[in-house]
């Protein structure tokens, strides 16, 4: 029997495969504008675009989902909390 936070869970894992693939089309976009070639960047640039739109997380952080709890909801305090490492903005 799969648990809800299974699902949260590939539900993440998922976004991040998409998130991955975003970062991937946005370095190869940042090569071909480096190197004049306007048509290839800009085509990496929507790919990037259409995976990010992809990820999903506009549901995930949605006001009042249960499955997410981050209170407060400001912008960089609960991934200030998450202590990865990663600087916050």
């Amino acid at each position: 029997m799969c648990d809800s936070r299974d699902l949260v869970a590939e539900e993440f894992r998922t976004a991040a495969e998409k998130l991955e693939r975003a970062a991937a089309h946005c370095r190869i976009a940042a090569k071909h504008y480096t190197d004049r070639d306007i048509p290839r960047g800009g085509t990496h640039a929507y790919a990037a675009l259409e995976d990010l739109s992809q990820t999903g997380f506009e549901s995930a952080f949605a006001e009042g989902d249960p499955r997410m709890v981050t209170e407060p909801r400001k912008q960089g305090i609960a991934h200030a909390r998450c202590r990865c490492g990663n600087p916050t903005r």
